[in-house]
């Protein structure tokens, strides 16, 4: 094993791992209290109630997950097939994701598909966003598949090799 890898990882962890305590309010309490306590007061402004705001009338493209996830297949020429291989993620799974629009794979198998189709760092984050997820740093398992993506380190081995050392599931195989 890479003890040179390791140690970055381990520096990596080091610098962004927050452990989650019970006294943290969670973000899902701030934004009930938020809106449960009347107006929202932005810096400068008068005060706005939920009720007044009012969204534009702009029509935003939305991709699905399948949408979002194939379509950066397609752009870097692969097939699913090729996608699954290199992800080791069972083509079945992939079948599923194309054939029903409402099937939502794993965080896992999420990150197993961004390291096996070389995702940015970004295009990771979005498709994680589509399928309701996102990257947390109070998990060591997603600051490590982080690590790698950010450092466009897409060797799934080596990355099961770190998950393993530190006692973390592999993302595949």
């Amino acid at each position: 094993m890479n003890i040179q890898l390791l140690k970055d990882v381990s520096d990596y962890i080091e610098l962004f791992y927050e452990e989650f305590s019970e006294e943290e309010v969670r973000i899902e309490d701030f934004i009930v209290e938020c809106c449960q306590s009347g107006p929202v007061h932005i810096s400068g402004s008068r005060p706005v109630h939920i009720s007044e705001s009012r969204i534009p009338d702009v029509e935003i493209e939305t991709k699905t997950f399948a949408q979002t996830l194939f379509g950066y297949i397609d752009d870097r020429g692969m097939t699913d097939g090729q996608a699954a291989n290199r992800s080791g993620v069972d083509r079945r799974v992939m079948s599923k994701i194309r054939t029903n629009p409402n099937y939502t794979p794993t965080k896992k198998t999420i990150f197993s598909l961004a390291v096996g189709i070389r995702l940015t760092e970004e295009e990771t984050e979005e498709l994680l966003m589509k399928a309701g997820y996102a990257f947390t740093n109070t998990s060591k398992f997603d600051l490590i598949v982080r690590y790698f993506i950010e450092n466009s380190n897409y060797d799934i081995w080596e990355l099961n090799e770190v998950l393993n050392y530190y006692g973390e599931e592999p993302v595949c195989c």
